[in-house]
């Protein structure tokens, strides 16, 4: 249909009769020709930040790929596709945000693809993947850029910090191009790593971000130096190299500062590592060290720091190592202060010492003995930092792994700690050999009780008597292993307290195992558990009754307690004593005797009364006679020397315990007892 126009308005004429150009119909109707017919829907842009309505729109663009079986022949619109095996679908419970969050920092195809699509959502559809590179004369000078940072950071607000800190971030990128491009000299980034005047620095003062912002300056004129140097090997000069080290070993080992440090040592060419001086790195480990010393080790950034300076150890020279260990040996020796300064100091330096990977175990636990000659005792909690340090040098613990053990975990108990190390440890590659290299370090350091203690007191609070039972076998040491079997009650039916796969006989057995720490705790820890047989238990006691006889360490007394503990336990089990314990049990009670005194009367009476109970009448009523005797001998032989001067009774070590002994002997000749008496052979 032709559309039809009509004649000219009123406007129209009035504008002509005016003497205005006037709009016929023939100039209408060509400009409506030019205008389109349809009216186009303009394009829907894309939107960078999606909001709940751009979420729903992309949903419904979306399609699951993989999830249905393909068709080889188009399906209608209303096909609904069902699969062909539908009793494989299980019910899984809901996870946790905590196992979504693990889930999502896992390397897979789906998490690789659905970051690769929030990437793809978020960035700006209308701008080039790659920028092109500027022309080297578009970059401004030196100069300029100095001059223009000063002022834009003077001119800001004291609460102003988001736009200093992008502000900072525009500097520091157009650095990085200069150093990457070569247009900056040595002289130009010194002053680039302190580019504030009085104004500008008074500002970011106030404002108290001065930390984050030259931490940022140092860390991206860092980055700046490693890309060069990979790029252009010949483009990073070694006096840029030293300059740069310089300036960061001059800041006194601040927190930020520990890992630029390290990151300079590491990606230093040889040529420029070697310009380092001595006494360069003797000062900033110094600093580094002392500033450790005035701060809580418990902290999970002490560590850390430690960390990240041992790391740096091992890519120096044999010559720098050395000297800086030879320095700071004499530094921590002769260091001024009380005696727990000088333990932080000197635990600082080992710590820092055990996150070295050039140090074998051998030379650290040189180095951890002579610390401990000093009389350097270190509490449970340094000695469970030791040991993680030591596991993640060695590569026992990998990175992942350390981060989770020594992370930010500032209020977990010590027993708590240890669990989690042996956890980690058998969920390692090779748990056997991970929860061996554990064992090792710490029997090395004769340390082992500190893992025992603690993994026993997390089995009390929360039962966990498989870990003990894995640690127990996998350890490889025979104080863990027999204290975690009792722990977890592993003692089973036949099964000996004392029993070993070694060729040693039980009497050298038991004595090994009294060399440990805290063996005696653990044995009679054996001895109430629930598990093993009464005559291993027995036996058990039989060995502790013999090495307290025979020890020279305890007094009399203490042997009296412990062979009354012994006769009781063994009372307990059985109601009767063996009479290894009985033995030395009078041989307790009548050491006095021996030494010349009178002896204890409880003491002696509770020795008759059990033999009255356990042996005979008899044997009591010819014991009690005895030991009359022998106290008769005693008084006379007292008396007889106190009689002719008059003066206090001597010491007991001045008589002649001897003669008295032999005496005593003659009278007993005729009942042909040749034991010692105070012995009482016979009983048994």
């Amino acid at each position: 249909m032709v559309a039809q126009y009509h004649a000219p308005c009123g406007r129209a004429v009035c504008q002509a009769a005016s003497g205005r150009p006037m709009i016929g119909d023939k100039m209408l109707r060509r400009a409506t020709e030019r205008r389109p017919r349809r009216i186009v829907a303009q394009r829907r842009h894309l939107m960078s930040h999606r909001g709940p309505l751009e979420s729903r729109r992309r949903l419904g663009k979306r399609n699951l790929t993989g999830a249905m079986h393909p068709h080889a022949h188009p399906v209608p619109s209303w096909h609904i596709e069902v699969l062909s095996n539908a009793t494989t679908w299980q019910w899984h419970a809901p996870t946790t945000p905590a196992e979504r969050r693990i889930k999502a920092r896992e390397i897979s195809i789906p998490n690789l693809w659905g970051k690769f699509l929030k990437w793809l959502e978020m960035s700006d559809a209308d701008k080039p993947f790659i920028l092109p590179p500027k022309d080297i004369d578009d970059y401004p000078t030196f100069s300029r850029t100095i001059e223009d940072f000063r002022i834009n950071i003077a001119s800001l607000a004291v609460n102003d910090t988001k736009t200093a800190q992008e502000i900072c971030q525009k500097f520091c990128v157009t650095i990085q191009e200069g150093i990457l491009i070569g247009q900056i000299c040595t002289q130009e980034m010194l002053v680039a790593l302190d580019p504030f005047d009085a104004a500008s620095r008074a500002v970011i003062s106030e404002m108290r971000i001065g930390g984050k912002i030259f931490a940022l300056i140092r860390s991206s004129i860092a980055e700046a130096l490693e890309a060069t140097q990979i790029s252009r090997p010949d483009g990073v000069g070694d006096d840029m190299w030293a300059a740069m080290f310089n300036f960061v070993a001059g800041i006194n080992g601040r927190f930020h500062d520990v890992s630029c440090f390290n990151k300079l040592i590491t990606i230093m060419p040889e040529s420029a590592k070697a310009n380092i001086s001595d006494e360069t790195l003797f000062t900033y480990i110094k600093t580094f060290v002392q500033s450790q010393g005035t701060r809580d080790h418990r902290n999970p950034a002490w560590p850390w720091c430690c960390s990240k300076i041992g790391a740096s150890l091992n890519q120096l020279s044999e010559g720098q190592r050395l000297s800086l260990f030879s320095s700071m040996n004499q530094h921590i020796r002769n260091a001024p202060g009380s005696a727990d300064t000088k333990m932080k100091l000197s635990f600082a330096w080992l710590l820092t010492q055990a996150y070295d990977e050039c140090l074998s175990n051998k030379a650290f636990i040189e180095i951890y003995q002579r610390s401990t000659e000093n009389r350097m005792d270190h509490s449970g909690y340094r000695i469970w930092q030791l040991a993680v340090a030591r596991l993640y040098s060695t590569g026992t613990l990998s990175k992942e792994a350390h981060r989770q053990v020594a992370g930010w975990n500032f209020h977990d108990s010590l027993p708590q700690r240890w669990t989690l190390l042996a956890k980690t440890l058998l969920a390692s590659e090779q748990p056997k050999a991970a929860v061996a290299s554990l064992c090792n370090f710490l029997a090395d350091v004769g340390e082992t009780w500190h893992l025992i203690e603690g993994l026993m007191t997390s089995h009390a609070e929360v039962p966990c008597g498989e870990l003990l039972h894995t640690i127990a076998s996998a350890s490889g040491k025979l104080d863990i292993d027999i204290a975690l079997r009792i722990a977890a009650n592993d003692t089973k039916e036949g099964l000996q307290l004392l029993s070993t796969h070694s060729s040693a006989s039980e009497p050298e057995h038991f004595a090994q195992f009294m060399s440990y720490p805290k063996a005696e705790s653990y044995a009679w820890r054996a001895i109430k558990a629930k598990g093993g047989t009464v005559e291993s238990k027995m036996e058990l006691i039989d060995f502790l009754s013999n090495n307290y006889h025979a020890s020279s360490n305890l007094s009399t007394s203490q042997k009296m307690r412990r062979a009354r503990r012994a006769a009781s336990y063994q009372m307990a089990l059985t109601g009767k004593v063996s009479p290894a314990v009985m033995r030395n049990l009078i041989g307790a009670v009548t050491l006095d005797l021996d030494q010349g005194r009178w002896g204890r009367e409880t003491q002696l009476q509770r020795a008759i009364q059990l033999v009255h109970d356990q042996v005979s009448p008899q044997a009591a009523q010819e014991m009690q006679k005895q030991l009359e005797g022998w106290r008769c001998l005693i008084h006379s032989a007292t008396t007889q020397v106190s009689a002719p001067s008059a003066r206090p009774l001597p010491e007991p070590d001045n008589l002649d315990m001897p003669g008295l002994r032999r005496a005593l002997e003659d009278d007993v000749a005729d009942e042909e007892r040749t034991e010692r008496l105070n012995r009482f052979t016979w009983i048994c």
